[in-house]
């Protein structure tokens, strides 16, 4: 019936939010992450719903470098085509390879301007009103490299970009513009504190490259 009329039940839109800390120690509100715990009835109904009506769309319609929400894809492959990648550009050309992970200020469904998040679901055969991390996809999916030389890993929300680069330079700096022009348009800013860089580099004697302003290096 719901399916039929288009319409959910208000019961099963409740939710209990607990708030789970993502760092230690605690000390203020912005180190927790909601959960929402909804009805078991809700989330059976989109796990069906999401199998015979989403899955078969987003599978061919959601880009490769997405390694979250999809079947057959998890965590370690994204870390394996990353690593891949990094130690290919150094066994051609590349003096050094710059990493740069990202990380969004919110992230997932509850934070995405639902009005921007319509009108990319319009371009896709299917029902808005179903799981949040699908629609995330959704909506980072037009995250893109700049250059096609560089490669772009998505895992949800956490993006990690490669750029190669030599004595001449790279490109790391108009990626990372791209990425913040990207954000700030879609009303997903960067969390700049979270957001890091590391090098990887084809021997220690290779001099490292310039810092990015307001992005922190690894060593």
């Amino acid at each position: 019936m719901s399916l039929k009329t288009s319409k959910v039940p208000q019961k099963w839109k409740s939710a209990n939010l607990l708030p789970l800390p993502k760092e230690s120690p605690l000390n203020s509100c912005n180190q927790l992450r909601p959960i929402s715990l909804t009805d078991i009835i809700m989330r059976l109904f989109e796990k069906c719903l999401h199998k015979s009506e989403i899955a078969p769309i987003t599978r061919n319609n959601i880009g490769p470098d997405q390694f979250a929400y999809k079947k057959g894809h998890n965590s370690t492959m994204a870390l394996i085509k990353s690593q891949h990648q990094w130690l290919e550009w150094p066994d051609k050309n590349a003096d050094y390879v710059r990493v740069l992970s990202f990380d969004f200020s919110k992230a997932l469904i509850d934070s995405v301007p639902h009005e921007l998040l319509f009108e990319k679901d319009k371009k896709l055969p299917i029902n808005t009103t179903v799981l949040g991390p699908v629609l995330f996809s959704i909506m980072v999916d037009d995250i893109k490299t700049a250059n096609p030389s560089n490669a772009l890993v998505k895992f949800a929300d956490d993006l990690t970009l490669g750029v190669p680069g030599n004595e001449s330079g790279d490109t790391s700096r108009s990626e990372a513009a791209c990425l913040q022009d990207w954000a700030e348009k879609n009303r997903m800013p960067l969390n700049l504190e979270k957001t890091y860089e590391m090098v990887v580099r084809r021997h220690a004697s290779v001099v490292f490259p310039e810092l990015i302003p307001s992005i922190k290096r690894k060593t």
